[in-house]
């Protein structure tokens, strides 16, 4: 789309009723691009290599699942060599009120095939793609952010009211499960592709799918909070539902 195409502020409900065929088809495609491994889909698989780079808190093993806890409403984050989720797995962090930022610095994209879920807010960030799979489900009490531009430290951790994500990566962010947020929103960043085929469901927050080189994320309870500042030709596609008080689809100098 040449401008961004936005809903005005009320809750609706997108719905895209398109043949099977036409859906998995636009699916493939992107697919292609996120090169995904065997090894992200393995069954079983969990987060490796965890560690915290700034702020703290404890990552433990529990049964078939991680839990991450971060004391009080703080901020943390979180470097991982990988960050899949299997299919009868689960990872929960419990931050609180607060929010944790998951860079992925190895070298495959991130599939969640189990459930993953916070109290807080929870950012993932993977240069290498992030997919959610159709047994995937994500919940959060606050933000949700899947992304393949980055994030500064710094700024993620004094809580500013504007972060600035960056980057060059062609992979792509896909949603093919259940994303939701009972008390803040959901965004999915990318500069090459972002496709919803399966539902998004932010009711008392924002919905936002953007693509482009850089990407300006605003903290506002009452206005669009992605704006795209760079186009990159990118292409942002709703095969899905959506669910928000607020929808934005943009791709600037895209599709």
């Amino acid at each position: 789309m040449s401008r961004p195409e936005l809903l005005r502020p009320a809750r609706r409900t997108m719905r895209r009723q398109q043949s099977r065929g036409h859906i998995w088809l636009a699916i493939g495609i992107s697919l292609t691009g996120l090169s995904l491994t065997p090894v992200a889909f393995a069954a079983g698989s969990l987060p490796q290599g965890g560690r915290y780079v700034a702020g703290a808190g404890t990552i433990a093993g529990q049964g078939n699942g991680l839990l991450i806890t971060q004391p009080g409403s703080t901020r943390g984050v979180i470097e991982w060599n990988s960050f899949s989720v299997g299919r009868n797995n689960s990872v929960m962090f419990d931050n609180g009120a607060g929010a944790t930022l998951n860079r992925v610095t190895g070298g495959s994209p991130s599939a969640i095939f189990g459930r993953l879920s916070a109290t807080g807010s929870l950012y993932v960030i993977n240069p290498q793609g992030i997919v959610v799979g159709p047994s995937g489900v994500i919940s959060t009490g606050g933000r949700f952010v899947a992304s393949t531009l980055d994030v500064c430290n710094s700024a993620f951790m004094t809580g500013s009211s504007a972060l600035t994500l960056s980057g060059d990566s062609d992979a792509s962010v896909i949603n093919l499960g259940r994303i939701s947020s009972s008390g803040g929103d959901v965004f999915l960043i990318a500069r090459h592709a972002v496709i919803n085929a399966g539902t998004a469901a932010a009711p008392n927050g924002t919905a936002e799918l953007a693509a482009g080189e850089q990407v300006l994320l605003q903290d506002s309870a009452s206005s669009r909070q992605v704006f795209v500042q760079t186009g990159s030709q990118g292409t942002v596609v709703n095969k899905g539902r959506i669910t928000a008080a607020q929808v934005s689809l943009q791709a600037a100098d895209g599709n």
